[in-house]
C-alpha cells in the first residue's frame, strides 16, 4: 500500500516488492518423452497439465529402482510434467493397501510406517500389485475429491441389544373376526414378554412374544410367537426407502403356537390338552398419490393346525384362539386389501381399509368389507375410533349371509422415565350392533436402553415423528 506524507504527497518507495512466481514444468514430446529413475523404497508423486488441470499420480517404488518413462497422451503433441519425491520416512501418512488374498478379499486401512507396508507389500504370492493402488491419503491437492462410505458393524452391547417388554392385562373378550361370533366372552388375564431388535444391515425387525393366560372358568393359555418384518429391493428404489415407511416391497412373516389345559372335556376319547400352530404373513408396497394421500395394497395369507376337529368342552371354556368352528372350516386362505391413508396433519389422520377373504375349497370368497377410522394424538394420549362393516357371504358351511357391524374405540397413554425407558396404557372398547361387547385394558412397560422406537415394527407406532421429539426431551442422564 502506497504511504501518505504529510504534504499530501504519495511516497511509491514503500510500496513492498511482490516477487512473481515461477512454476517449472518438464517438456516430453512423444518423440522425445521424458524419462528418469527412482530408488525405491520410495513414493513419487508425478502432476502433469491437461488442459489448464492437473492430473495428480502417487506411484510407489518397491523395487532397488524403477525407470519412468513419460510421454503426452491423447491428442495432446506436448506434455508437461512436475515429479515430487514424497520419501518413506516415519511421519509419512497412512496409506491405503490391499490385504492378503483371503475369502472375502476385504481391504482395510493400516497405520504403520511406510518402510512396513513396502515390506509386507514384496510378498508377491499374498497381496495384489502395489502399484495398481490409488493411494487416498496421498492424494494431490489439485485431485478431484473421493467420497468414502464408513460403516460401523461394532456391537455397542446393552445398546444394541434391542427393546424387552413386559405386560399385563385382562380382557373380556368375544372372537369378532368370524361368523357366528361366540355367544358367550372369554375372560382372562394376559401376561406376557417380548423382545423386539431392529437390524440396520438387513433393515429387518424382529419380534418373539411369550404369553401366559389365567383363565377365568377354565385351564390356563400358554403360547409362543416370532416374526418378521423387512424390506425388498424393487425397482425406482430411493436411498432412503426402508422397511420403516415408504418403502419399497415390504414382506412380514409370522410363526406361532398356542396350548390350554383345558381340564376335562365332555367327550371320553377328546384332549384334555388342545393346541393349535400356524404360519401367516404377506407381502405389500406404499405408494404415494399426493403429498397428504398414500395408500398400501397387500396380499396375504395364513394357514393352521388344530389338534381338535370340534369343541368337546363347555362354553367358553376353551380358548378361542386355540379352537373354533369357522378356525376348523377355515384352514388356510388368502386376504387381499389396500389401505388409503390421509394425513390430516401431523397428529391427525383418516383411513379406509377394503378387504376380500377367500374360502379354503371354493371359488367364492368368504366374506367381503370395509373400515373407515381415525386417529388423534393428544400429547402423551393417542385415540383410535373406526366402524367396520363385513359381509359374510352364503357357501358351503354358510345357509345365508349376514352383515356384520363394528364399533371400535382404543385409548393409549405412554410416559417416558428418566431411566429412558417407556412405559404404556391401553384401554379398548369393541361393540358389536346387535351383538355383544368386548373389553381390555393392558399396562406394558420397555427396556430399550435409549433405541426409543427403533425396534418397533412398521404400523405399530403412530405419529412416530411426534412421538420420538417429544421422547427426546426426556432427560435420561
Amino acid at each position: 500500500m502506497d504511504e501518505v506524507l504529510a504534504d499530501g504527497t504519495v511516497d511509491k518507495s514503500a510500496r513492498p516488492a511482490i516477487e512473481p512466481t515461477v512454476v517449472s514444468w518438464h517438456v516430453a514430446t512423444a518423440d522425445e518423452p521424458l524419462t528418469f529413475r527412482g530408488a525405491g523404497p520410495n513414493v513419487f508423486r508425478i502432476d502433469q497439465m491437461v488442459e489448464d488441470q492437473v492430473l495428480t499420480r502417487i506411484v510407489p517404488v518397491t523395487s532397488d529402482t524403477k525407470t519412468f518413462e513419460l510421454a503426452p497422451t491423447g491428442e495432446n503433441r506436448i506434455g508437461r510434467f512436475r515429479i515430487f519425491q514424497l520419501g518413506a520416512a516415519e511421519s509419512v501418512s497412512p496409506i491405503y493397501r490391499p490385504s492378503r488374498k483371503s475369502e472375502h478379499a476385504v481391504q482395510h486401512w493400516v497405520r504403520d510406517a511406510v518402510d512396513d507396508v513396502f515390506a509386507e507389500a514384496a510378498i508377491e504370492s499374498q497381496v495384489q500389485p502395489i502399484e495398481a493402488l490409488n493411494l487416498l491419503s496421498l492424494r494431490g491437492p489439485d485431485a478431484d475429491p473421493v467420497d468414502i462410505d464408513i460403516d460401523d458393524v461394532t456391537e455397542l452391547g446393552v445398546h444394541d441389544s434391542g427393546t424387552t417388554g413386559f405386560h399385563f392385562g385382562y380382557q373380556q373378550r368375544r372372537v369378532v373376526d368370524e361368523f357366528p361370533t361366540t355367544q358367550k366372552p372369554g375372560r382372562f388375564f394376559d401376561i406376557g414378554l417380548s423382545s423386539r431388535k431392529y437390524d440396520p444391515w438387513k433393515d429387518e425387525y424382529r419380534q418373539s412374544d411369550y404369553l401366559f393366560r389365567p383363565r377365568i372358568g377354565s385351564g390356563p393359555t400358554f403360547g409362543a410367537s416370532h416374526q418378521r418384518t423387512r424390506s425388498l429391493g424393487s425397482v425406482n428404489q430411493r436411498w432412503d426407502d426402508s422397511a420403516d415407511g415408504q418403502g419399497p416391497l415390504q414382506m412380514n412373516w409370522k410363526l406361532y403356537a398356542l396350548g390350554q389345559y383345558a381340564g376335562t372335556p365332555l367327550g371320553a376319547t377328546r384332549r384334555s390338552f388342545p393346541w393349535t400352530a400356524g404360519i401367516n404373513g404377506g407381502i405389500s408396497r406404499g405408494y404415494r398419490i399426493t403429498p397428504n394421500l398414500g395408500h398400501r395394497p397387500s396380499v396375504s395369507f395364513f394357514g393352521r393346525y388344530l389338534s381338535e376337529s370340534e369343541d368337546s368342552f363347555s362354553e367358553a371354556e376353551l380358548d378361542r384362539d386355540i379352537f373354533t368352528s369357522y378356525k376348523r372350516d377355515h384352514r388356510y386362505g388368502l386376504r387381499l386389501s389396500d389401505q388409503f391413508t390421509y394425513q390430516c396433519y401431523m397428529d391427525r389422520r383418516l383411513y379406509l381399509r377394503p378387504t376380500l377373504n377367500s374360502n379354503e375349497d371354493q371359488l367364492v370368497p368368504d366374506n367381503v368389507g370395509f373400515a373407515i377410522g381415525a386417529d388423534q394424538l393428544f400429547g402423551a394420549i393417542q385415540v383410535h375410533l373406526s366402524y367396520r362393516m363385513t359381509g359374510f357371504l352364503a357357501d358351503n358351511d354358510r345357509a345365508e349371509s349376514s352383515i356384520q357391524n363394528l364399533v371400535r374405540l382404543d385409548l393409549t397413554s405412554e410416559r417416558w422415565s428418566e431411566a429412558g425407558f417407556r412405559s404404556e396404557m391401553d384401554f379398548s372398547f369393541i361393540h358389536e350392533i346387535d351383538g355383544g361387547t368386548s373389553i381390555g385394558f393392558s399396562f406394558s412397560r420397555y427396556f430399550n436402553d435409549a433405541r426409543l422406537y427403533r425396534d418397533f415394527r412398521p404400523g405399530t407406532i403412530l405419529f412416530r415423528p411426534l412421538k420420538q421429539e417429544r421422547a427426546a426431551q426426556i432427560d435420561t442422564r
